[in-house]
């Protein structure tokens, strides 16, 4: 009976360690304008109106490791924003390389985290390039 019982719990570890977790981040869009990342959610989200979106994480991935990004000002803590507008960081002295960018999205009811990691490159007139986005 002992070893029954065992086995039944055993059985459903293993399955619910089968069963994945919720996403942890949604996707942000990232396109280029001006030169500068303009950081974009989904029309499709949760999200309808004004919404407040939190100061992003930004980090450069340099040698091996991930740096976090200085800003040249302090970033406001929070902005209000139309869920069709895009974010754009003039603040952050944006180069060649990959990058990390993470966001808090907020509205009345919902709170969504967003992520984005692309790779600028720079282009024939030293324009930079958007190479990839996940």
């Amino acid at each position: 009976m002992m070893i029954r019982e065992l086995s039944v719990l055993s059985i459903a570890l293993a399955c619910s360690a089968c069963i994945s977790p919720p996403a942890q981040y949604e996707k942000l869009s990232v396109t280029l304008e001006n030169n500068i990342p303009c950081l974009g959610i989904r029309q499709d989200s949760n999200f309808n109106g004004p919404i407040s979106v939190y100061a992003p994480s930004v980090m450069k991935h340099v040698g091996n490791q991930w740096e976090n990004m200085n800003f040249h000002v302090q970033p406001p803590a929070m902005r209000i924003l139309n869920s069709e507008e895009c974010i754009r960081l003039d603040e952050v002295d944006w180069r060649e390389g990959e990058y990390d960018v993470v966001l808090k999205v907020v509205n009345e009811k919902t709170a969504i985290r967003y992520a984005a990691r692309f790779i600028l490159k720079k282009g024939s007139s030293s324009d930079l390039l958007l190479m990839m986005s996940e």
